[in-house]
């Protein structure tokens, strides 16, 4: 049976989401994704300290953090990994945070290589070349 590969691998990004939050400011969204991606390997140590020594509320806090920040740039499946450490540190039962600790550093670079891809001359969330004019539509999801 053939899937499409949009329901077997959902985007990193929405540009749709991403459209609705920043609209046409493309600066905004470049400096903020900018901070994120300069933010990230800060983070992701605190997420390994945390894993390491067995600290529920840190990775909670870390957890977090990143869906936060995943939630705002519209990384769907970064989100969702974030949300599901989260529950998992809040519950105070570690022995599966080692997997999703991993789940999560692997949905953070994609977010962070898709972010990089807008920033640095990949298709802005419209669906036209960073730095061009469109029509201000969205046009579909951003792989990263």
């Amino acid at each position: 049976m053939h899937i499409p590969r949009d329901m077997r691998d959902p985007p990193v990004l929405d540009r749709a989401k991403l459209l609705r939050a920043f609209g046409v400011n493309m600066d905004v969204l470049c400096r903020l994704a900018d901070l994120f991606i300069h933010d990230c390997p800060r983070r992701l140590e605190a997420m390994r300290t945390a894993l390491a020594h067995h600290d529920a509320v840190g990775l909670e806090h870390v957890a977090h953090t990143f869906m936060g920040s995943a939630g705002y740039f519209a990384g769907d499946r970064a989100y969702a990994a974030a949300v599901a450490l989260e529950a998992l540190a809040r519950s105070g039962d570690l022995t599966r945070a080692e997997p999703a600790c991993a789940a999560l550093e692997r949905e953070i670079a994609r977010l962070t290589r898709a972010l990089a891809k807008l920033r640095h001359g990949g298709s802005d969330p419209r669906g036209t070349a960073a730095g061009q004019h469109g029509s201000g539509r969205a046009s579909g999801p951003v792989d990263g």
